[in-house]
């Protein structure tokens, strides 16, 4: 299995048995790839502390048409998501032809892409 990739270029160096296409995506040029996510889960009680905690850090603004700087709209926002999730779609794809092994959240992120896609326009 070839080494996490670290965003930093030699990740490819040591990884010889990707395919080129797989390569590709691990170009520092796109940025850093993130470590995978290995940490505990949240169970059902941690979720919803989560979720009072992050409620109290949002304030919300009742004034319309203005905009505090600096804050990102939300459409460019969701594209450049999706855009990064459809690499990363296609990333693992490759991988999986290759013959690597997929951590269980690539494979459900593979088996799912469509319901992702499905949600799109509700959003």
């Amino acid at each position: 299995m070839a080494a996490a990739p670290s965003g930093d270029g030699a990740s490819t160096a040591r990884s010889p048995g990707l395919r080129a296409e797989a390569q590709a995506f691990l170009d520092p040029r796109h940025g850093a790839v993130p470590a995978p996510v290995r940490s505990v889960l949240f169970g059902l009680e941690r979720f919803h502390q989560h979720g009072i905690s992050l409620a109290q850090a949002q304030p919300v603004e009742r004034r319309r048409g203005r905009r505090r700087t600096g804050a990102p709209r939300f459409f460019p926002r969701l594209k450049d998501n999706l855009r990064t999730l459809k690499r990363m779609r296609s990333y693992l794809e490759l991988l999986d032809r290759v013959g690597d092994a997929l951590s269980p959240a690539a494979e459900w992120l593979l088996d799912n892409f469509h319901l992702i896609e499905a949600q799109l326009p509700e959003i």
